[in-house]
Formats: structure tokens, C-alpha cells, sequence
């Protein structure tokens, strides 16, 4: 098989080290025979071979023998070779080297004359050898041959053409899947880990209330199936292509010579992962999520998902290229998995983590955790696109929007012209942080809801208490305006199906706890100052964020670049295979892989 698979990039030269050991006499001569036809078209094939037949012997060119301490003894015709150790030995029938009968050379006869033990004077062998190597060597340099120079001439030509890209791109694909489809093991695990895992997490995070039938709505862990959904995506992505190439290393170390495209083959691996990702987040969702009862959303759950386990694809090829060991890969693994579990934004809150932040934003340590980004639009869009949900959604936010600002927003900013007009009353300093407050966010709130801008002073107490009153009346209409329209629809739909049918369907796509979860409920204010600003720590998934370079805070449904709004869902999809095409682009130029071989 090695020879086989040297010789299909028909080299002009061929190295064989001992290429008849273990082999049948039969299999011998078959081999022998094959190489002998390479040498006659012109190839030039040096191989060692122990105890030839005299079949194979005689096929042969030319004949090179080294005793023992490397010392050549002979270089020249093999069947001559014969006559040349019988002549220097003395031998009665020098000129005799195949047996007169059946023509047979029995090669053993040159390596019983160069080893040949002397006699003692009793007669008896010694352990001493009659020639020395030294003597064969000068003897070999005395008598060799001398060798006219050889010109040199052109390698033969050959018929073998290179497939172009594409063709290696599907030779690769079928070798992959013909590797994979006969390991009987490992299309067991492939078909039976994402159903099995799926099973596990929605049985165990399916809660039902004492004394009452199981509805996905009073369900208080849906929450932690959508974060265990996404972690194992991430950990059977990652752990299925660890071993991808660094299993090939040493067919891609033979195949190197043959100049192949390393694009075809890495264009091969993500290609096949992606394929596989995509069977098994398909089974995942259609086992875990029928177990624990969501019945919309599909293509959602799906594309998401399928986003999260090819990253994790990606990034075990990757560590599968640039790591030496598969010990090294595994110890890796969990040192990218971890950070994926505390920092996807339900374990650690990211509030948490930056306390002094004036946005509210995610922090810059989440922005480069997949597994964030993949929860994130899980979550968000399983609470505004449910069934339920999703006709009312945006009606919705501007309801809660005109609540925020009206009962978290202007009433700080209330208190804190409240208090600088009462320190000026009684005498005393006023605490800048409150100024600095009003100037920051008036203008702000002008801006949000595209009222005229405060042209006041803020030192000038009634003018600020007068401009927020009218804000405040501007703010109640719009929530009054929203709350009726968004009455209106569910309305429709009552009238459309009935009350049983729409209580019904928010028992089975509507949750409480996740609702709690996206709007904040828990929180003791609507918002909090920090350094000056205004910072919300409630209904998150209904307010826009402040900044325009894509940054928002958590749970947040829109993010905003420049003057474009877009979805949570399409955005963090978009960074998700921005990170692909990365990871990609490293595999496809071997970077940091011959950094970390080097």
C-alpha cells in the first residue's frame, strides 16, 4: 500500500527500505516485478533487501554491498558479483555462479564468502572473520569499475495531470465520508449524542407547578434549556472536528509532495463539519424542544443553533491544525469552553462586571464570546417572535418605552432637580453630580423622543420642572396611543379565535420567566445614575441603545450602527459568522499553526 501510494505521483525517483519484508514469496517477485517495470521507463529505484530469491535477485540493474561499518565491498552487476567474491576467496569454480542445472543463483554464497571465519591451527572455526571490511573495502577500491560521466537528461515525461480545485475539493469530501460512514462507532455517537444530550436537558428542565398540568408559560427553567441548548452546540461542534486534521497529519505530510490545494482540503473539512452541525442541531431540536414543549420558532432555533456549532466546528478544526497532540487539543478545549459557560450572560451578569459603565453595554470581554451572541438572539427572539408575542411586540415597546422614561428616567431627573433646588434654599453645596446629570440627559431625552431641546438654564429650577412636566404629558400620550392599538390586536385575535384559543396559545409559547428575564423585573429601579448619566437596569429588550456602533446592553432587541436599526436577531447572526469567516480565513492560510509548530 505505501509503495502504491508513493507511486501514484509517479516520482523519477524511488527509496524503498526493505519494501519485501513480511511478504509471501509470491508477493515478492509481484512487487519486485512492478518495480522493475518502473525502472524500464526510465525511473531510477534504490532499495535494501534482505534474503532475495533468485528470481528476484536476478532483477536487479546493479548490485551495491556494505559490510559491516558501512564499508562498500562491491558495486557492479549482481550476477558477477558472484564470480568476483568466488575469484577473491580462491575458489575452485570461480567462473561458476548459477547452479549448471536449474540456472538458479543462490545470493547467499556472497554473503557466506565475505563473512567466512578463519581457521586455528586445530582447524576449528574462530570468531574471527578470514577477510576483514577494511580488506573487502580496499580490495572493492582496487578492482571497481570506472564509470564514464553521465549526461544528463530530463525527467520522464508523465501523463498524470493535477485535478484542478474543484475536482480535489470532491475527492476530499469523498474520502472524508467514506472514512466516516464505514466507522460504525462513530456514526453511532454523531446520530445518538445530539438526541441524547437534547433528551437529558429538556427532561430535566421541564418544571411543572404543584397541582397543575405542565405549560410551557409557568415553566421557570425554559431560561436554562435556551443557555444549555447553546452550550452544547458549542461542546459537540468543538469536540467533533478536534481530531479532523490532525488525524491526517501524516497522509497530508505523504501527499504534500503532490503540490495539492490545502484550500480543497480545508474547503473539505469545514464543508462535511457544517453538514454534520446541521444534522445534529436538527436532531437536537426536534427531540429537546417537542420534550419540553415549544412548538414555534423552528427555522429560529435551528439557524441559531447551526450558527453556534459550525463557529465550534471552525474552532476545533483550528485547534486540530495549529496543536502537535490530541492531549494538547483536550486539555484546550475546556480552557474555550469554560469562558463560553460564565460569560454567555446568564451565569455572570455583565452589569456585574462593570458596575461604572454610563452605557449599560455588554462589556468588550463578552463581544468575543460566541456563545453570547448565539444566547442572546435565542433569548430575545424567543420572547418578541413567539406566537403569542409577535403581533404586539412593537406596540409593546413603545408602551414600555413611554413607561420607562416616564417613571425611571424623568422621575431621576425630577429628583435630582428637586435636590439642587433644595440645597440653593437651604445654603448649601450643591452636589455636581446632579448638574452634570441634567446637562448630559436632557438633551438626550429631547433627542429620544424628538421633542424640542431644553433652552433653559438648569439652574433655573421651574424651567427644568416645567420642561419635564410637558415631557412627561408627551410621554403618556404616546404609552396611551400604544397600549390602546396593542388592545386593538389582541382583541382582533380574541375575536379571531376565541379567549380559550389565545390563553391556550400563551400557555404554550408565552414564558413568564424568560419575560422576567428580557424586561428586568427584577430590578429595584428602572434605571440607575453612574457617573452622570442615566443607565437602565430594566426593560432591556424593549429600549433602544445609546450608542451607534453596534454595542447595546444585554437582551437588548435592536442594535444600532449609525443611523441603521437593526434586529438582535440578524445582528448578532451576522457577528457570529463574521467570527466563521475568520477562523475560516486562519485555517485557510495555516495561521497560527506554523507559528505554533515553529
Amino acid at each position: 500500500l505505501n509503495i502504491a501510494l508513493e507511486l501514484i505521483r509517479e516520482p523519477a525517483i524511488l527509496f524503498l527500505d526493505e519494501p519485501t519484508s513480511g511478504l509471501s514469496s509470491a508477493d515478492t517477485e509481484n512487487v519486485i516485478s512492478l518495480l522493475k517495470e518502473h525502472t524500464q521507463r526510465g525511473k531510477l529505484i534504490i532499495t535494501n533487501i534482505h534474503q532475495p530469491s533468485s528470481d528476484v535477485y536476478k532483477q536487479f540493474d546493479r548490485l551495491w554491498l556494505l559490510d559491516k561499518g558501512g564499508y562498500p565491498v562491491y558495486d557492479g552487476n549482481p550476477i558477477e558479483a558472484v564470480t568476483y567474491f568466488k575469484t577473491a576467496a580462491n575458489y575452485a569454480d570461480p567462473e561458476a555462479s548459477t547452479c549448471p542445472l536449474c540456472g538458479n543463483i543462490n545470493p547467499e554464497i556472497v554473503l557466506n564468502i565475505v563473512e567466512e571465519r578463519a581457521l586455528d591451527g586445530m582447524g576449528q572455526l574462530t570468531d574471527q572473520r578470514k577477510v576483514t571490511p577494511q580488506v573487502w573495502h580496499e580490495m572493492y577500491l582496487k578492482n571497481r569499475a570506472e564509470y564514464s560521466a553521465v549526461e544528463s537528461s530530463p525527467v520522464p515525461a508523465t501523463n498524470q495531470k493535477k485535478p484542478n480545485v474543484f475536482k480535489q475539493w470532491a475527492i476530499f469530501i469523498r474520502r472524508n465520508i467514506v472514512t466516516k460512514i464505514t466507522n460504525v462507532q462513530y456514526l453511532a455517537i454523531t446520530l445518538l449524542e445530539a438526541p441524547l444530550l437534547a433528551l437529558v436537558c429538556a427532561s430535566l428542565t421541564r418544571f411543572t407547578p404543584p397541582d397543575a398540568a405542565y405549560t410551557l408559560m409557568e415553566n421557570k427553567n425554559l431560561v436554562s434549556y435556551l443557555f444549555m441548548a447553546v452550550i452544547v452546540a458549542t461542546f459537540f461542534g468543538m469536540s467533533g472536528s478536534a481530531e479532523e486534521i490532525i488525524k491526517d497529519r501524516a497522509l497530508l505530510k505523504r501527499e504534500k509532495f503532490l503540490h495539492l490545494s490545502h484550500h480543497s482540503y480545508i474547503w473539505s473539512k469545514v464543508v462535511l463539519m457544517a453538514v454534520v452541525s446541521m444534522l445534529q442541531t436538527l436532531l437536537f431540536i426536534l427531540v429537546g424542544n417537542l420534550t419540553i414543549g415549544i412548538t414555534d420558532n423552528f427555522l429560529l432555533w435551528w439557524g441559531v443553533m447551526m450558527m453556534t456549532a459550525v463557529l465550534a466546528n471552525l474552532t476545533g478544526l483550528l485547534l486540530s491544525q495549529c496543536l502537535s497532540s490530541v492531549v494538547a487539543i483536550y486539555i484546550t478545549i475546556p480552557i474555550l469552553l469554560i469562558p463560553q459557560i460564565l460569560l454567555c450572560g446568564l451565569v455572570v451578569n455583565f452589569s456585574d462586571l462593570t458596575p461604572k459603565s454610563t452605557t449599560g453595554n455588554v462589556p468588550a470581554i463578552g463581544n468575543i464570546i460566541p456563545s453570547r451572541w448565539a444566547y442572546e438572539a435565542l433569548a430575545v427572539e424567543s420572547f418578541a417572535s413567539n406566537d403569542y408575542e409577535r403581533d404586539v411586540f412593537e406596540l409593546n415597546r413603545l408602551k414600555y418605552q413611554t413607561e420607562y422614561f416616564r417613571h425611571g428616567f424623568v422621575h431621576e431627573l425630577k429628583v435630582a432637580n428637586e435636590t439642587i433646588h433644595d440645597a440653593k434654599k437651604r445654603g448649601v453645596e450643591v452636589d455636581e453630580k446632579y448638574k452634570k446629570l441634567l446637562v448630559n440627559e436632557l438633551p438626550y431625552l429631547a433627542e429620544v423622543w424628538n421633542l424640542e431641546p431644553f433652552s433653559g438654564s438648569i439652574e433655573n429650577y421651574e424651567e427644568v420642572d416645567k420642561y419635564l412636566d410637558e415631557t412627561t404629558e408627551v410621554l403618556l400620550k404616546e404609552g396611551n396611543r400604544a397600549a390602546l392599538d396593542a388592545d386593538y390586536v389582541m382583541s382582533c385575535k380574541v375575536h379571531e379565535i376565541g379567549h380559550e384559543a389565545l390563553r391556550e396559545l400563551k400557555k404554550r409559547s408565552f414564558n413568564k420567566k424568560l419575560e422576567s428575564l428580557v424586561m428586568g423585573l427584577d430590578a429595584k429601579q428602572a434605571c440607575e445614575s453612574v457617573e452622570g448619566y442615566l443607565v437602565p437596569r430594566s426593560a432591556f429588550v424593549y429600549l433602544e441603545p445609546r450608542t451607534k456602533d453596534g454595542n447595546a446592553p444585554f437582551y437588548s432587541s435592536i442594535k444600532c450602527l449609525g443611523d441603521m436599526k437593526i434586529p438582535t436577531l440578524w445582528y448578532n447572526m451576522a457577528v457570529l459568522l463574521l467570527m466563521q469567516l475568520v477562523i475560516v480565513i486562519m485555517l485557510l492560510f495555516d495561521f497560527p499553526g506554523r507559528l505554533v509548530r515553529r
